[in-house]
């Protein structure tokens, strides 16, 4: 469901790493350590930058512009994913309850209270000029009259802006009735691995968030006495990458479970049987299509487990790219992910109305990049969130 948001999310920070790195290369050869061997002669005959050395940027300056600008459209990338991805939930939630009074209780607190807060900034100007009275006030009254098809603003979430530190994320994914959501990015394995192999036992989530806000605020604001370096800042873009990827995954799995809750789920059937350690389940199938590439919940105990990737589809050992089982067939399925005897599998079904593939809001036509030679490969990806069990602006500085 969220796909589009995350192939977008990857190709906006995989172009900006590339730019730091192409910059920092750049840098390296418009500042040649050898030039001091040249000296004797005074000319570098290959050396086509010399008479643009003496002159501004010096190399401190370029440094800083880079550590900024990295810095600042990082921190984009950031904000907009978790603001697109919340205003996905709000775009679902409606198809998911028939009526209004039927949502969550924390959805409806903050959608009442933000909307009165946005009533009384309405205008030509500000932050809200696009809205119109009439247009959100008949919104409102027709879902307060259980009438169908009703509509969440989304922008009732959004009325406190403040900048994403946890403290801020976790509270607004409550107003969306996702509890504990700080506790829960901090305890995915994929974070705890991410901070215990690159930053150290030391590290936390809340205090690597903080300090990525602190320097956005400082690139943006203040004085810079002090830039990171390409490396750092690639595992500095790693890190809110991951983040935005749990957030991902903890959003539509909320959507997933609630779904589930109200049978609105499509099963495929029980798992009966597993082989090559999991990753092929002899599913006893109900009467549904599946196709390879769909993504599928594994549940246990009337609980979401997995997410998974449909990988391969066998009927009679014949491989199939999509099938419309028959109740009581049996099918091998092929996943991505560990499932067990006994689970049920289920489609995630409803696909998003984001476009795919969305284009990176970043690059153009074509991604900024180099050689494989020139400069080193991208270290400690993080392959797929949804591999991994889950466990239980005008920005203000």
């Amino acid at each position: 469901m969220f796909a589009g948001l995350t192939e977008r999310l990857r190709l906006d920070i995989q172009t900006i790493k590339d730019v730091v790195d192409l910059h920092d290369h750049a840098r390296a050869l418009f500042y040649p350590s050898a030039i001091s061997e040249t000296a004797s002669t005074g000319v570098d005959p290959v050396d086509s930058w010399a008479r643009f050395r003496g002159r501004s940027p010096k190399r401190a300056e370029w440094q800083i512009y880079d550590h900024c600008a990295a810095l600042t459209r990082l921190y984009a990338v950031y904000s907009i994913f978790i603001d697109d991805a919340i205003s996905e939930f709000l775009r679902v939630l409606p198809q998911l309850y028939d009526r209004y009074d039927q949502l969550p209780p924390a959805v409806l607190k903050q959608h009442r209270v933000g909307f009165g807060q946005i009533l009384l900034k309405l205008g030509e100007f500000g932050p809200y000029r696009h809205l119109r009275e009439e247009e959100i006030i008949e919104q409102l009254s027709h879902g307060l009259a259980g009438k169908q098809p009703y509509v969440l603003l989304a922008d009732a979430f959004f009325v406190d802006r403040q900048n994403y530190r946890l403290e801020h994320l976790a509270r607004l994914l409550g107003h969306m009735g996702i509890d504990n959501a700080g506790a829960r990015i901090a305890a995915h394995p994929a974070m705890a691995s991410y901070l215990e192999r690159e930053l150290g036992e030391s590290a936390s989530l809340d205090g690597e968030l903080g300090r990525f806000v602190q320097l956005r605020n400082e690139a943006a604001h203040g004085q810079v006495g002090e830039v990171i370096g390409a490396e750092d800042f690639r595992l500095l873009a790693d890190f809110i990458r991951t983040v935005c990827e749990i957030v991902g995954e903890i959003i539509l799995r909320e959507l997933l479970e609630r779904r589930l809750a109200l049978g609105q789920l499509a099963l495929l059937g029980p798992v009966e049987h597993v082989y090559h350690e999991g990753t092929i389940a002899i599913v006893k199938m109900k009467a549904a299509t599946v196709a390879v590439g769909e993504q599928v919940a594994l549940i246990r105990n009337g609980r979401i487990v997995h997410l998974a990737v449909v990988r391969s589809i066998m009927e009679d050992d014949v491989s199939r790219d999509s099938i419309a089982g028959q109740d009581g067939q049996e099918l091998g399925i092929g996943l991505d992910s560990v499932c067990k005897v006994g689970m049920l599998v289920a489609k995630t079904a409803t696909e998003s109305a984001i476009p795919e593939p969305q284009q990176p809001l970043f690059a153009p036509e074509d991604q900024v990049g180099l050689a494989e030679d020139a400069l080193p490969a991208d270290i400690n990806e993080v392959d797929s969130i949804s591999e991994v069990e889950s466990q239980p602006d005008d920005l203000s500085d």
